[in-house]
């Protein structure tokens, strides 16, 4: 008896990760676990115009628009109540940058950090339903296009992001030493598809989000048009994990016409210390369904954990393992005033 459990074990095991030639190149073919969750709706001030990131601080919710005279919006945790909102573009103390980058905003603990394509990185916190500017940090954007994309921190001193369009001498990333002012370039680009029109075309084909594990020892990096992820060693820049999910809808197959392109890997991915929370759309560029979304669970070996069936279409999401929730919006109009909150179903 013991014997057949044990082979039933096997087969469920390698059903879901195939090894292929490198020891590094993973085929993923099933997810162990799928799941249907439904999401409790929660009604705020219709405050939430064209949001377009969010993190979570000290039991806030903090979310990043842009196209509003305030940029920040704040809400307190769990019920999703409307606090403030706050946060002007400008020069001023408590001001944020006038070229602030909404791709990045970066929580932890008690305060969150915005970053400045022009080099500098602003650290605030919340205070009297205020935001206070604590400190801004100069980094050396060498390799850097405008503008930066991707840009991730790894410690006070350490940080990653992707190489720009131009001169990227065909590596993905460049990783910052502010103590030292060294940048040095990692990850060699992919060569996934050999069609002539793909040739200088790079760094559109290969487009891609990455999430850093909460120690800044790892990060991940999911692809738009490629159902494909890869997982770093941060400090050394070493490939660890090269993981292709053949899993339908999957195509190898990367249309020239963009419109023609599926999109797999969407949004802002996040990370917890065991796992990974990645959106797929699985839908053709620039549709724009109402659908329930796919929300991808791995852990940071680059095994699958599950998919999660959510019951809104979402765009934009933020987890709490401390609440054991995942905070979610829908950046289409009509969703100003909801806020989308799930319950993480039991992983292991």
């Amino acid at each position: 008896m013991r014997t057949i459990i044990f082979f039933l074990i096997f087969l469920v095991f390698i059903s879901c990760r195939k090894k292929t030639d490198s020891n590094i190149e993973f085929e993923i073919t099933d997810f162990p676990v799928e799941k249907n969750i439904e999401s409790e709706v929660m009604t705020v001030p219709p405050v939430l115009l064209a949001p377009e990131n969010m993190c979570i601080s000290d039991n806030k919710l903090i979310i990043l628009s842009t196209k509003k005279d305030t940029l920040i919006d704040v809400f307190q945790l769990p019920e999703c109540k409307y606090l403030f909102s706050d946060g002007i573009k400008g020069a001023g103390p408590n001001d944020l940058p006038i070229d602030i980058d909404p791709k990045f905003i970066q929580a932890e603990e008690d305060v969150f950090r915005i970053f400045s394509p022009l080099g500098y990185i602003k650290e605030y916190t919340i205070n009297n339903n205020k935001i206070v500017d604590r400190k801004k940090q100069k980094i050396n954007t060498k390799y850097l296009d405008y503008p930066v994309n991707g840009f991730k921190i790894l410690s006070d001193n350490l940080f990653i992001c992707t190489t720009g369009i131009n001169d990227n001498h065909n590596f993905e990333f460049v990783q910052i030493n502010s103590d030292t002012g060294e940048n040095h370039l990692f990850g060699s680009s992919p060569d996934w598809i050999n069609n002539q029109w793909v040739k200088g075309m790079e760094p559109f084909v290969y487009v891609k989000n990455t999430v850093v594990h909460p120690d800044g020892t790892k990060f991940a990096s999911f692809y738009g048009f490629f159902k494909r992820w890869r997982i770093y060693d941060a400090k050394t820049t070493q490939l660890i994990r090269d993981i292709s999910v053949h899993v339908s809808p999957y195509s190898k197959e990367v249309e020239e016409d963009i419109l023609d392109r599926t999109v797999y890997y969407r949004g802002y991915p996040r990370a917890s210390e065991k796992y990974i929370y990645a959106l797929c759309k699985n839908q053709k560029y620039g549709y724009n369904s109402n659908e329930n979304t796919e929300l991808q669970v791995w852990n940071w070996d680059g095994n699958p954990v599950a998919i999660l069936n959510l019951n809104h279409k979402i765009d934009l999401f933020a987890v709490s393992e401390k609440e054991k929730r995942i905070y979610a919006l829908n950046r289409n109009e009509g969703h100003e005033d909801k806020i989308y909150v799930y319950t993480i179903p039991v992983l292991n």
